[in-house]
């Protein structure tokens, strides 16, 4: 009877719209529990534009303050009291930042549930994606450094022009194609397949490798690679002594493909 009356509330849903300009910042954090973001450059302005929905319990929280020159943006979408006790499936929000070319120098975006779509982030200094369920998908990044998080979920990257740090637990790298290779570079994968493009122009002698499968493949068909046999995985192991960059590719099930 309980989960009845829950199920009858919850059933009485109206939409929400959020939407807010963001003061000039160097940087923004966004974190949200139940939320598509997608960034894109459409417009002069940098604003943050949420579509939800408001239960009888209440409507979605979206929290922006100012810190350290940064903009801090949370958005709640269910009560805590009541995300645990709602009956059925509940849609996720849908969050839209248009960030302008070269406003920021650091982009720092989260979900605890829900795919990060970034349509094109250039001249930015830092960008760090972090979704724990849910596909991340970037088109292209240019800057010094990006970050990658996901705990289940594939990620499809783009062309990278900027150091790396990629991780995920569940779930393929799909593509990831790197127009330089700049200092320490990280992937590692609990389980799923890493596909990587390398530099045309570069040659795996300028490039210090460490890639490693437990259980998998390593292939390439453009790359004559040292590849040695480590049980039912395989490793590549290559040391260049006056190169300072490094690709360093960790999997622990699932196939690597460098090309």
């Amino acid at each position: 009877m309980t989960l009845l009356v829950l199920g009858l509330l919850n059933s009485f849903k109206s939409s929400f719209e959020y939407q807010s300009n963001i003061k000039n910042v160097n940087g923004i954090i966004l974190n949200s529990d139940f939320s598509n973001i997608k960034v894109v450059s459409a417009d002069p302005d940098l604003y943050i534009d949420f579509q939800g929905q408001e239960t009888i319990f209440g409507e979605p929280n979206i929290d922006i303050t100012y810190s350290e020159d940064k903009a801090v943006i949370n958005v709640l979408t269910f009560n805590k009291g009541w995300k645990k006790t709602l009956p059925g499936k509940r849609k996720r929000s849908e969050i839209l930042l248009n960030i302008p070319p070269g406003f920021l120098d650091e982009i720092h975006l989260r979900t605890k549930n829900g795919n990060i779509d970034v349509d094109q982030v250039v001249e930015v200094s830092r960008l760090s994606l972090i979704s724990d369920v849910g596909m991340i998908r970037m088109n292209s990044f240019q800057g010094e450094l990006l970050n990658i998080e996901s705990g289940n979920g594939s990620i499809n990257l783009g062309e990278v022009n900027g150091q790396i740090n990629i991780k995920n637990k569940v779930g393929n790298l799909k593509s990831l194609t790197l127009r330089s290779v700049k200092g320490e570079n990280t992937i590692k994968i609990s389980n799923g397949n890493v596909k990587v493009q390398l530099p045309k122009e570069t040659k795996t002698d300028d490039i210090g490798l460490n890639i490693s499968t437990k259980n998998g493949k390593i292939v390439s068909k453009e790359y004559k690679l040292n590849i040695i046999n480590k049980g039912p995985g395989k490793k590549v192991l290559k040391n260049v002594p006056n190169s300072e960059a490094k690709l360093n590719i960790s999997v622990f099930v699932g196939n690597i493909e460098i090309n």
